[in-house]
């Protein structure tokens, strides 16, 4: 299958930051919420000034709110686990199959 050299639209461009910005997010989140580090190990890890981490993981709490009080996000009773998966794993390819949606 030939590589297309063509230049992404202003509507992929944008697809795709947003897509990289929910990762982002999400990343911040896990790490500082559930994966208990500190905003500055959070920042060290992601590669950007802790008041970046600050603001994603804000973004990210609020997102969430709206997610669980929507009723949109289902509870991870109703989930079937993947033993072969880590819990980021399987959160990551979660946000990976939201992001498609965009």
């Amino acid at each position: 299958m030939p590589v297309s050299t063509a230049t992404p639209t202003r509507r992929e461009r944008a697809r795709a930051a947003t897509v990289e910005e929910i990762k982002s997010t999400a990343l911040a989140l896990i790490l500082v919420g559930a994966g208990g580090f500190a905003y500055e190990e959070a920042a060290e890890i992601c590669g950007c000034a802790v008041g970046t981490i600050k603001s994603r993981v804000a973004r990210g709490r609020v997102a969430l709110e709206g997610l669980l009080s929507s009723g949109k996000l289902p509870s991870r009773r109703q989930h079937k686990t993947d033993p072969d998966k880590s819990a980021l794993q399987t959160i990551m390819g979660e946000v990976d199959e939201l992001s498609r949606d965009l």
